[in-house]
């Protein structure tokens, strides 16, 4: 399962590739390919309320980590955060961490970065920006 902010959609598109081409299967959430060709936007909270509702998009990602072997964080910087770790991918990680699957990070999430610990909890695998190490990973 790939979790990603939606804001990375096209990135998440391009790990499952990269993925599919190392032979895992890969998944996300059913809204990525649509957020893919979208520009980014300052919805309203309702708005964005509606549209997450509609989509599913807890329930979606939350099966989709259980019915994965492990869980791959694309957590590129954003907001001037390096190794960006949303609310959402905390929880997708939290349930990830709960029913045993393993959890690698793309980049390394610094201390002094909101969820650090919970982060650091859970004992994730850093890929330190490559993606392809996973090959070499027993999942």
């Amino acid at each position: 399962m790939i979790v990603a902010s939606l804001s990375f959609a096209k990135e998440m598109l391009v790990a499952k590739d990269v993925l599919e081409k190392l032979g895992h299967r890969a998944l996300f959430c059913e809204a990525v390919p649509h957020y893919s060709g979208r520009p980014e936007t300052k919805d309203s909270f309702e708005d964005e309320l509606k549209k997450a509702e509609e989509e599913g998009a807890l329930g979606d990602g939350f099966s989709k980590v259980a019915e994965s072997d492990a869980v791959l964080v694309l957590n590129y910087p954003k907001n001037n955060v390096a190794g960006y770790i949303g609310s959402s991918m905390l929880m997708e990680i939290g349930v990830a961490y709960f029913l045993n699957k393993k959890i690698y990070l793309l980049n390394p999430v610094g201390r002094d970065q909101k969820y650090a610990l919970e982060i650091a909890l859970v004992k994730p695998v850093i890929l330190d920006g490559d993606i392809n190490k996973i090959i070499y990973m027993n999942i």
